[in-house]
């Protein structure tokens, strides 16, 4: 009897073991969701959109020319911004080539990408070596710190805590007439500094601090690739003389490195290789009904690659595809899984 108890008992302890490790062998934890944010990557592109602008505006601004190209002042015009009406005003350019400094000043201007800009922006160039004969944005050792009073872009308001732009084209290339420049230079500049974005009314603050070189790509008219009908040749530097760019006609090159600090995230790390922007194309064929912006012609970026990281998050590397191919699409990769964002 006593055995018989015993092999019972041992038989159920056994089952019981059986069932207890198949249920631990069964049993499996839920792998862990993808990493799949992405607004962190619409954000760091807005905020570098920004800055580069601001670059732009230098270069147009401080070439010599009478006056703003439609691209960044374009009136009368009015825009929608929300349940508001804005009447465009142009935009007003100084210049003192004795103390050396331009300014633009904005109120309530609508620039042909669409954007509504106020405030004063201050490029002074009086640091620029004398021997080297610096009068504008395109000579090289030009050298300029941009300062910016109640400037904001729709509704951000930019405090430019410093910022130095230089041009570092390598000497030989012409700064006299016809300027027109020998095969293999191109003009370059570096724009570096901080600048702090202060979003809707005070709820959010970004901010960026970095140094970016930038590289004139059709400096000598050279061949600019173009979306559907293939590679096209622009004048850059227009006759008879020579005199100043045609910014509207540039394609430019962005690489480099910085900080930008988002909100809720912390600082990004970010890295740029070779972002180009074209100033011949825009994914919307620029528009203006009567007194009113329908489609605003704007210039994102087209090719090249963004990498950062958010944060404690995962490296995000950002292809923007190529050159001939004009959207606001990009391809970000996270941890291995590619996503679709739209950078607009």
């Amino acid at each position: 009897m006593k055995n018989k108890k015993f092999t019972i008992g041992l038989t159920l302890l056994m089952a019981g073991s059986l069932f207890l490790t198949n249920c631990t062998k069964n049993k499996t934890n839920d792998p862990p969701s993808p990493d799949n944010e992405t607004a962190s990557t619409q954000e760091i592109t807005k905020t570098q959109m920004i800055v580069s602008d601001i670059f732009e505006i230098a270069g147009q601004a401080g070439d010599g020319a009478s006056g703003l190209l439609p691209f960044l002042s374009y009136a009368p015009l009015s825009v929608m911004q929300g349940t508001t009406t804005v009447n465009s005003t142009n935009a007003v350019l100084f210049v003192d080539l004795v103390t050396m400094y331009y300014t633009v000043t904005f109120n309530n201007t609508v620039g042909k990408d669409g954007h509504v800009r106020n405030g004063v922006l201050k490029f002074d160039f009086s640091g620029s070596p004398v021997s080297a004969n610096v009068q504008y944005f395109r000579h090289p050792a030009y050298s300029g710190t941009v300062t910016a009073i109640g400037y904001t872009v729709d509704d951000y308001s930019i405090t430019i805590n410093n910022m130095l732009i230089k041009n570092t084209t390598p000497v030989g290339f012409p700064t006299v007439a016809p300027f027109f420049p020998s095969a293999g230079y191109k003009l370059t500049w570096n724009q570096s500094g901080t600048v702090t974005m202060l979003r809707a009314a005070g709820t959010e603050t970004l901010t960026w601090t970095g140094s970016i070189d930038k590289t004139l790509l059709n400096t000598n008219n050279t061949a600019v690739p173009m979306p559907l009908i293939g590679s096209q040749t622009f004048t850059i530097y227009p006759g008879p003389a020579y005199g100043s760019l045609n910014w509207a006609k540039a394609y430019t090159s962005y690489s480099g490195a910085g900080t930008i600090t988002l909100p809720n995230i912390g600082a990004c790390n970010f890295t740029m290789t070779n972002l180009t922007r074209n100033n011949n194309s825009s994914p919307q064929a620029f528009y203006a009904g009567t007194g009113m912006l329908v489609t605003p012609e704007r210039h994102p970026y087209i090719s090249g690659l963004m990498s950062f990281k958010p944060g404690s998050k995962p490296t995000r590397d950002v292809d923007f595809g190529t050159a001939d191919v004009v959207d606001y699409n990009a391809k970000v990769t996270i941890s291995g899984i590619t996503y679709d964002v739209d950078c607009n």
